[in-house]
């Protein structure tokens, strides 16, 4: 401590008297404006009975005092004597040494001395350990007083995204709704820029029909897309401007039953506001596969434990976005080896669809195929040809390069869905051994997105 004192007695007028410069910083500092001739007592005291030790006393002139703190707000002294020192003058309120930012945002330290510690100091918004990155731990995992969802950082999490947020069922009638105070969850990924907030729309089709969904009438610029199944399905469509101005329309083949998200998205964080969406449908018949890779064979039970003759299936799946009619297909090998399809068979896009020799394959497959047609243990081929085109074809040979299992299939790996990719042997394995056997004996994935290959 330090004490001054007019004269040369201690006990005279005590002119000045300081402790600590701050919380921080143990040692002394007075500043006294001074007269020239007059004499002074500067005692250089302990603060308790236990601080006792070498002292160093410095006296400096300093012959103007600043006008404010500013460009010295980090060396613990009260430069322009106003009584606020470093940080908790007003003057260093711009200066980097006052903010609580990078890794000072969760040492538990009040770095920039304005009593918030860490995340509850505004300047540590946006910084690593200020976000809420687990967004269903029932924590305030940033320290800032906000939980899970409650927490902005939340906002276009997947824990809290309630999509959908309409379900429509089979109607068809107009839907009104608005977007203002969503927010932004999904973007689309073939049109437009879809940074606004979003709603989502769960819909039925009651028929097979071509369905046109459009949003005239609203009055932002909106985007407009349907997705697969569920809202972390295939875009089956997406349109940005096609509609009148800045509205979008779109059409869509859906098929009896089959269910898509409907989103209606704004083109910029700025387009959101009320927004209608219209629905119509026109009476349709889906086309077949035109094109090599339209299907694409993605698993093959070739060799079940259960009896050959009744058991054996193959997997296929709807690589476009376009419902796919197999009516008029052939399956066959490049043997005698031959079935025609010649009733409707709808495969939706990104669907597996599983063909099976009888209508009982240990579960009930999508299509039973009829004629001649059996799946070789050892080698064969399975061939899809649809309207004079082949669009697969797979030659497995028996365990030279492909898999040659036993109770299990031969499952094409999840990152090799193209009908190039299932030409090469390395990429097929057994079904792995974690898959539970779908009959409590033959193990595969019937229906099912593949598994990844050991």
């Amino acid at each position: 401590m330090i004490h001054i004192h007019t004269g040369a007695e201690c006990t005279a007028d005590e002119l000045a008297c300081v402790d600590d410069v701050s919380f921080f910083v143990l040692q002394t500092r007075v500043d006294l404006m001074v007269t020239a001739g007059t004499m002074y007592t500067i005692v250089v005291d302990s603060y308790d009975d236990f601080s006792a030790d070498l002292f160093q006393l410095n006296i400096t002139e300093t012959s103007t005092i600043p006008a404010d703190e500013a460009g010295s707000c980090s060396d613990g002294t009260d430069n322009d004597r106003d009584g606020d020192i470093d940080c908790f003058d007003a003057d260093c309120i711009s200066a980097s040494a006052c903010f609580e930012i990078g890794g000072a945002c969760g040492d538990g330290m009040d770095n920039d001395g304005d009593s918030d510690v860490d995340c509850a100091d505004s300047d540590c918004a946006g910084y690593g350990a200020c976000l809420e990155t687990i967004c269903d731990d029932s924590m305030d995992d940033d320290g800032d007083g906000d939980v899970d969802c409650a927490d902005f950082d939340c906002g276009t999490d997947a824990a809290c995204d309630s999509c959908p947020d309409v379900d429509l069922m089979m109607s068809m009638a107009t839907v009104t709704g608005t977007t203002a105070g969503e927010t932004d969850n999904r973007v689309p990924s073939t049109c437009g820029a879809g940074g606004g907030a979003d709603v989502t729309h769960l819909f039925t089709a009651p028929a097979d029909a071509t369905y046109t969904f459009d949003t005239e009438g609203t009055m932002f610029d909106t985007v407009l897309y349907v997705l697969a199944v569920d809202c972390g399905g295939l875009e089956l469509a997406c349109d940005d401007d096609g509609g009148m101005g800045t509205t979008s329309s779109l059409d869509v083949d859906l098929a009896a039953g089959q269910t898509v998200v409907v989103v209606v998205d704004g083109y910029r964080a700025s387009a959101s506001g009320d927004y209608t969406l219209n629905i119509s449908s026109a009476t349709m018949s889906f086309g077949a596969p035109t094109t090599a890779g339209d299907l694409v064979i993605t698993e093959i039970m070739q060799n079940p434990r259960t009896p050959d003759t009744s058991n054996e299936w193959f997997e296929i799946t709807n690589t476009t976005s376009s419902t796919l009619n197999l009516n008029g297909c052939n399956i066959s090998d490049l043997g005698i080896d031959s079935s025609d399809i010649t009733s409707d068979v709808v495969v939706e896009p990104g669907e597996y669809f599983v063909l099976g020799r009888t209508s009982d394959v240990g579960f009930t497959p999508d299509y039973e195929w009829s004629g001649r047609l059996s799946l070789a243990n050892a080698d064969d081929e399975l061939i899809i040809t649809c309207g004079g085109t082949e669009i697969d074809r797979v030659e497995w040979d028996g365990g030279t390069t492909f898999p040659d299992p036993n109770g299990a299939s031969m499952n094409l790996d999840d990152g090799a869905i193209s009908h190039t990719d299932n030409d090469t042997g390395s990429n097929w394995c057994d079904a792995p051994l974690y898959i539970t056997p779908y009959d409590g004996v033959n193990r595969a994935t019937p229906g099912e997105a593949n598994p990844s290959c050991p």
